[in-house]
């Protein structure tokens, strides 16, 4: 009887909790498979263990199992410009949800607290998984939402660092089915000349939104802008 009684104000305890919570929850990007989303926290909202569950069934109710491969949710402070401000805009945390698979078990979801900027907010996508998209047909037709949605490009191999006629550095990563060039236009972690230094197989993290997209026929064709948040080369 006590384990029913203690269970049944744990219960009642959360439900007053999550009616408290008093954060703006807004989709700023939406595919068919994909969306990103954002949480601006309300002046009395504590950035805690219980709020990030609330936070997560939140999500869960707005795209339930099966609905999306993934969604990114970046929680902001109150007071914050949210996605509406720079890359340089302070961030709680991001929150992403993942199920490429059609067996609900197989779902998952990561809070990364350690991400402190808008510069990490984006749909997560590593070169294994945009390499298993392209060659998967049954799935490539994802390829044109990506176009559509802030990307974090994680770990892509550089095949080319150029600068244009007006000084814009570009990084394009090249793979058998398709061709990613990224004009970097800022960034909150290197200097022009340590970005300048970017040699041909070096790795690169960067939050990438598409101008131009080719996805008709392969290769794919990205042109895309962003910032430069990560790069590593071995010596």
């Amino acid at each position: 009887m006590r384990k029913i009684i203690l269970s049944a104000v744990l219960a009642l305890t959360g439900l007053a909790l999550q009616n408290a919570a008093a954060y703006e929850f807004t989709t700023r990007f939406k595919t068919q498979h994909y969306a990103v989303n954002e949480v601006i926290l309300g002046p009395n909202d504590n950035y805690s263990s219980l709020l990030k569950n609330i936070i997560l069934r939140d999500v869960q109710n707005h795209f339930p199992t099966g609905d999306k491969f993934q969604t990114t949710t970046a929680i902001f402070p109150y007071g914050s410009k949210g996605m509406a401000g720079t890359i340089r805009e302070p961030t709680q945390a991001v929150l992403t949800t993942y199920n490429y698979s059609t067996d609900p078990e197989a779902a998952g979801h990561t809070f990364m607290d350690n991400v402190k900027y808008a510069t990490d907010v984006g749909i997560y996508m590593s070169q294994r998984q945009l390499n298993t998209i392209v060659d998967n047909r049954v799935i490539n037709d994802l390829f044109h939402e990506l176009a559509e949605v802030p990307l974090i490009l994680q770990d892509f191999t550089v095949d080319l660092n150029t600068v244009d006629h007006e000084g814009v550095r570009h990084l394009t990563m090249q793979q058998g089915g398709y061709i990613i060039d990224v004009a970097i236009i800022d960034s909150m972690y290197y200097t022009p000349e340590q970005m300048a230094a970017i040699k041909p197989k070096c790795k690169v993290t960067v939050l990438a939104v598409t101008d131009r997209a080719l996805t008709a026929d392969m290769p794919y064709y990205l042109a895309m802008h962003g910032a430069l948040n990560r790069h590593k080369c071995d010596r």
